[in-house]
């Protein structure tokens, strides 16, 4: 249900115990925890049918704000994004990001780690902290290899036609937000069987677990210099404005993000934690 209390001008939406109830009973969910990531969360079946993953903010880190103002510039920027909602499940507040599988498809969300590791005999999947494997190269490389295609659920964007482009597109998102946690479970695609059970298909999942950058990283005070403003003075709502600032003038350019990256050398993906 939705109630009469707001952050800015977004909803915060109350997460009821039966939802969470609902979902312990489904035989194909599990007790409803989800195991990926060092972050508490769960998940639930809301009132709606859909279901959704709740997942807690840590006291002080404004993880949740983050997450919704990230999805919301994904959105501007055409960016397919996870839908991210403002929650609170029992006095705790956290985001709600509705499920893109269905289970009625048998449809699958294999995360990076894993299409990596599948792909590449040499790569090591249950690395956490600092994999050094983990380049934009090798993920354009598997993403090809592995024949996966755009992202469903996606809007038609001009030279955008493989999921290698939109992935780049993804990743720049995560440089105009500031997000340094894009490791390689903060990424999937999703996989189903065909109508006749002979072929698989894999499309590239939508961008999920992205938030602009916490004053606690390292590199706040650089990137803060970089929007133009005085990493001591600037607030959070004038680094907002930057940022879509910047937004707006990266959205203007004509290229696609496969021709800025033409010729690049392979780039780490930034792994600063190991979950979502």
């Amino acid at each position: 249900m939705l109630v009469a209390m707001s952050v800015s001008s977004y909803l915060v939406r109350v997460v009821l115990g039966a939802w969470r109830a609902q979902e312990m009973r489904g035989e194909d969910w599990g007790a409803g925890l989800e195991a990926m990531g060092t972050k508490k969360k769960f998940w639930c079946q809301a009132d709606d049918g859909r279901r959704y993953l709740f997942k807690y903010t840590r006291p002080g880190t404004g993880e949740d704000w983050s997450e919704k103002v990230a999805a919301a510039f994904g959105a501007a920027l055409q960016v397919t994004c996870a839908t991210v909602e403002l929650a609170t499940y029992e006095d705790h507040r956290g985001t709600l990001t509705q499920s893109f599988t269905d289970a009625e498809r048998g449809e699958v969300l294999v995360h990076g780690n894993e299409l990596l590791g599948r792909n590449d005999l040499e790569y090591l999947p249950l690395v956490h902290y600092g994999a050094s494997q983990h380049t934009v190269d090798t993920v354009l490389r598997v993403l090809d290899e592995a024949s996966v295609d755009p992202p469903l659920h996606r809007e038609a964007v001009a030279g955008l036609t493989t999921a290698a482009n939109w992935f780049l597109g993804y990743l720049l998102l995560d440089v105009l937000i500031g997000n340094t946690d894009r490791h390689h479970e903060n990424w999937g695609i999703v996989e189903h069987d065909g109508p006749d059970g002979t072929y698989r298909s894999r499309q590239l999942f939508p961008f999920f677990s992205n938030r602009v950058m916490p004053a606690s990283r390292p590199e706040f005070t650089a990137y803060v210099r970089s929007l133009g403003l005085d990493p001591m003075a600037a607030d959070s709502v004038e680094i907002l404005e930057a940022q879509r600032r910047r937004s707006r003038l990266t959205s203007s350019t004509t290229k696609t993000a496969r021709e800025v990256s033409a010729g690049a050398a392979p780039v780490p993906v930034r792994d600063s934690q190991a979950g979502p």
